[in-house]
């Protein structure tokens, strides 16, 4: 058809289109120049309130991270621990998130998971209420400190990790006890090693006394964590049927008397192991 163009026409055009804003920009060069001037100090302008609306929402997640953090909070009836406030970027928009901990399952499979909870989001600037506030709006709760649900679930969140220590402990000293008696079963057959054989002996009596020490930890522990995720997961006005007793109860000065004992474990298996490389 006559109107369609072809391939060479329209390069003709792109060039000619060229030649014309080149002599246009010739010919008014001052005003190329003014305009390329203003943008560039618009681009510049831009770019410096963009610095510093960013050193603001700076400030204020740090301030926020400083009031907030490993407090309890309550989303629709599940407590949450926060564990950090941080700004991300998704596409053109900035993200304000808060990041929890919370109890998920039931009976003796009870974890904890993370979540990531959105507060704000924004071209650019920073939020105007206070974290505070935003929470208020998103209708979550912030529990006081000196409560009974945030200690428990403080409580339930340190029963956890001392369980995934309890495991890990478990299993290295799985590994202790299998070399502990494979040295001994190599030491009664070397002349050399005889006299080691009664400590090898005291050694295994050890690992099999501490490995019964962390069972019975974790049974004690797994009870009351289960306690404490039922307590937090019945609604607000049964919790006083359910007591839970506290008192007593101290994860962290429990964890580091189980680890102390432990890091003695491991100070007798290092000089075992030496002595096994020595046999041959």
């Amino acid at each position: 058809m006559p109107w369609l163009i072809n391939e060479d026409d329209r390069q003709s055009l792109i060039a000619l289109g060229c030649l014309a804003l080149l002599i246009v920009a010739i010919r008014f060069w001052q005003f190329a120049i003014i305009a390329g001037g203003l943008g560039l100090l618009l681009w510049i302008l831009k770019m410096q309130v963009r610095r510093a609306n960013h050193r603001l929402l700076k400030r204020y997640v740090e301030q926020a991270q400083t009031r907030h953090s490993l407090s309890v909070v309550s989303v629709e009836g599940i407590f949450h621990q926060v564990q950090k406030i941080q700004v991300i970027q998704e596409a053109n928009q900035l993200k304000l998130e808060m990041i929890t901990r919370c109890l998920k399952g039931e009976g003796n499979h009870i974890r904890s998971e993370e979540e990531h909870i959105a507060l704000w989001k924004g071209h650019s600037g920073i939020p105007q209420q206070s974290v505070s506030l935003l929470l208020t709006r998103q209708s979550i709760q912030i529990i006081s400190p000196i409560s009974v649900e945030a200690t428990a679930l403080k409580t339930a969140l340190d029963c956890l990790n001392e369980l995934r220590w309890c495991y890990d402990a478990w299993m290295k000293l799985e590994t202790m006890q299998q070399a502990a008696i494979s040295t001994l079963d190599k030491a009664k057959d070397n002349p050399l090693l005889e006299h080691a054989i009664p400590s090898l002996q005291k050694a295994l009596l050890t690992f099999k006394s501490e490995e019964k020490k962390i069972r019975k930890n974790q049974e004690e522990t797994g009870k009351m964590l289960k306690q404490l995720a039922d307590f937090l997961s019945i609604p607000e006005s049964l919790r006083p049927i359910l007591s839970v007793d506290l008192r007593d109860w101290n994860p962290e000065i429990r964890l580091k008397e189980l680890e102390q004992s432990f890091n003695d474990v491991i100070l007798l298996n290092d000089s075992f192991v030496e002595l096994n490389r020595n046999i041959f």
